[in-house]
């Protein structure tokens, strides 16, 4: 026997028996540093020695042994001087009713164990959070990243957002994610619906602030009486302690994570062994910024390119615009101003009433035909190259009103016209222009709305001021557009109207417009809802007093002699009888005779010329005109067909008020005439 306690107390393990009647027998404390005397435990029960949880552990096993005749395992831990220590304690029963113990240190092992256990759940969280990210949910990126950080630390709140630049260049937390802080439905559903675009929290005197100001951990155990808290809400869930980690990616603050009510309270240790956790969260909060900057870059770039592609359509058509434009507007010339010379000479002429009447009825056909060509060609004038809208301010309200007295006859049967101003401040560029772009605009409001309904729809004209701009809104209660045709609106010929029923120039023509100003053209549309057509145009600067211009000097007596140059013979022989018999003409069709014919001798009052002429431009000729004649130079007017070259546009900007576009007026081209000569 003496043998056998030799073995045993030899052993590593501690060893006791006990008898039925829970006193031990035998105890030997094993070979270890926490081998305890074996005088402490014999003769006593095991519930006088043993802390209550741990005796009730033991015997229960120990019951469980004498009843199944089984070995028995029970772990268990005690604080002692060195630490928490884990024993394991295997029982076995004797045939006479008493029980073996073999006590085992495994601090080791379940330490190893838990260490085991955590960095898996660490790796885990760390897969889980950035398996958000990839799956393409921003705003589930925080939900995870705080759900996680919870797990990880027991804790029971939370909030994790991204730290941002506030409005006056401080930083913020703005929370994208957050456990159930609030103390009332109302916060609770404000704070739920606003998490996914972020709540900024910008109180930074609080323990989330020192995170956010500091970029340093923050662990306050007792949060109620840290000086850095700034108080809570009432009925807001109490904060016992407080744990706040910053996320940096590289030297930058990008975010925060702040945890709450950990029990036991929140170490170094824990924050250390979760570093790996929180740098793949700075990562990802990192990563998410860059994702939407890239997100927004390529909305920014497909809007660019965008309006590249439209500029480019706008651009071909431009081009061809110029070229038919020009071959139009010459015999649109001759045609129009002859149609007004007849009816010059007719109402002269002594003819039986009828007869007057039949003709004048064709000629004002005519007129109306050559004029609804016109128009047509000014609307595919705009679209050549676009050119500075010069001119003075112009009044937005102005235009409005005298576009809806040039459509009020088509649109009284259809609609309520309303009109409100807002203040709007002046445009600087050409008011001619500005009243076609809002006729188109009220034409494509009138023809979007059916005949015979006018008590049933509107049409509403607003115009404003809105950061430096002046903004015009058409608004109209017609049918509406779907929205796969809303982006081709502004492609040129493009029309949802019936065959024949609209030349789909009018949108592009106003974007044209807006554009050539300076500014902008926006639309919305919604089946069966109507239309909204946003212009926005910058407003003009003010205005310095001018003087008054003085008035041309006048001049009756002798017949002035007017030296005119187009390579079109038609309108030579329009010019010249509309202008004769006041005005003498030597119409040429080639600049370089002109110059010829100054060059023997002859002498003109003023001299007119084409533009855009084959062989010597009228801009060349100007400049012969200058270093020779200076004189006539400085009373020489231009014509155009409206085939401008940026060479042909710096020409003009820089000799105001001497061109005439074709189709001319008779009236416009007799002032300009009689200006010059008398210049």
């Amino acid at each position: 026997m003496g043998g056998g306690a030799d073995l045993v107390s030899a052993l590593p393990d501690m060893y006791f028996r006990v008898g039925a009647d829970e006193v031990f027998l035998e105890f030997q404390g094993g070979r270890h540093d926490l081998a305890l005397p074996p005088e402490q435990f014999l003769g006593r029960r095991v519930r006088d020695v043993m802390p209550p949880a741990v005796a009730g552990a033991l015997l229960d096993a120990a019951a469980r042994a004498r009843q199944t005749g089984e070995l028995q395992r029970v772990e268990y831990e005690l604080p002692l001087r060195g630490g928490r220590q884990v024993f394991e304690d295997r029982v076995v029963a004797t045939a006479q009713g008493d029980t073996v113990h073999v006590v085992r240190n495994v601090t080791e092992r379940r330490l190893a164990e838990e260490s085991l256990h955590e960095a898996t759940d660490l790796l885990h969280a760390i897969a889980s959070v950035q398996g958000e990210f990839i799956a393409g949910d921003p705003h589930g990126v925080y939900e995870r990243m705080l759900g996680l950080a919870i797990q990880l630390t027991r804790s029971e709140l939370g909030f994790a957002g991204e730290v941002v630049t506030g409005p006056e260049g401080a930083p913020l937390l703005r929370v994208h994610a957050v456990t159930d802080l609030a103390w009332s439905e109302p916060t609770r559903s404000w704070l739920r619906e606003r998490a996914a675009a972020g709540v900024d929290f910008t109180n930074l005197r609080t323990l989330f602030g020192a995170v956010v100001t500091t970029g340093a951990t923050v662990i306050a155990n007792d949060a109620a009486s840290d000086p850095r808290r700034g108080g809570l809400p009432p009925g807001h869930p109490e904060i016992g302690s407080f744990l706040g980690v910053p996320l940096t990616a590289g030297e930058r603050l990008v975010g925060a994570v702040c945890l709450a009510n950990r029990i036991g309270g929140y170490q170094a240790p824990l924050v250390d062994r979760l570093g790996p956790f929180f740098a793949a969260c700075a990562s990802l909060v990192e990563a998410r910024r860059a994702e939407e900057r890239r997100r927004r870059e390529a909305q920014e770039r497909a809007a660019l390119e965008k309006r590249l592609a439209q500029a480019d359509r706008l651009g071909s058509l431009g081009t061809l615009a110029a070229g038919v434009a020009h071959e139009i507007n010459n015999p649109l010339t001759y045609v129009r101003a002859n149609l007004e010379l007849l009816g010059e000479v007719l109402a002269g002429l002594a003819l039986p009433p009828e007869v007057a009447a039949e003709v004048g009825d064709a000629l004002a056909d005519a007129r109306t035909g050559a004029d609804r060509i016109r128009h047509v060609v000014q609307g595919l004038q705009a679209f050549v190259t676009p050119r500075d809208a010069g001119g003075g301010p112009v009044a937005l309200p102005d235009v409005v009103d005298r576009a809806a007295a040039l459509v009020m006859n088509e649109l009284r049967h259809r609609a309520r016209f309303e009109r409100e101003d807002a203040a709007s401040p002046p445009v600087r560029g050409e008011a001619g222009r500005l009243v076609q772009l809002v006729v188109n605009l009220l034409m494509n409001a009138i023809q979007a709305i059916p005949a015979g309904q006018g008590d049933a729809h509107a049409i509403r004209v607003t115009t404003r001021a809105e950061a430096g701009l002046a903004v015009l809104e058409v608004r109209d209660t017609g049918r509406g557009m779907p929205p796969e045709v809303l982006p081709r609106v502004f492609d040129p010929f493009f029309t949802t109207r019936d065959p024949g029923a609209g030349s789909g120039l009018g949108l592009p023509v106003c974007h044209a417009i807006a554009s050539a100003h300076g500014g902008d053209i926006e639309l919305e549309s919604e089946p069966g809802r109507g239309t909204l057509v946003r212009v926005k145009l910058p407003a003009a600067p003010p205005e310095p007093g001018e003087a008054p211009a003085p008035e041309p000097a006048g001049g009756a007596g002798r017949r002035r002699r007017v030296l005119v140059v187009d390579d079109e013979p038609l309108v030579l022989a329009t010019v010249a009888r509309l202008l004769q018999p006041e005005v003498e003409i030597d119409g040429l069709a080639d600049a370089r005779e002109a110059l010829s014919r100054l060059e023997g001798g002859a002498r003109y009052d003023a001299a007119l010329c084409d533009l855009m002429m084959p062989g010597l431009t009228g801009m060349a000729f100007h400049d012969a005109l200058a270093a020779r004649w200076p004189e006539l130079a400085a009373r020489c007017g231009f014509v155009t067909g409206g085939a401008f070259t940026d060479e042909a546009r710096r020409f003009v900007e820089r000799w105001p008020g001497r061109t005439l576009e074709k189709p001319f007026e008779a009236g416009a081209l007799r002032a300009l005439v009689r200006r010059l000569a008398d210049g």
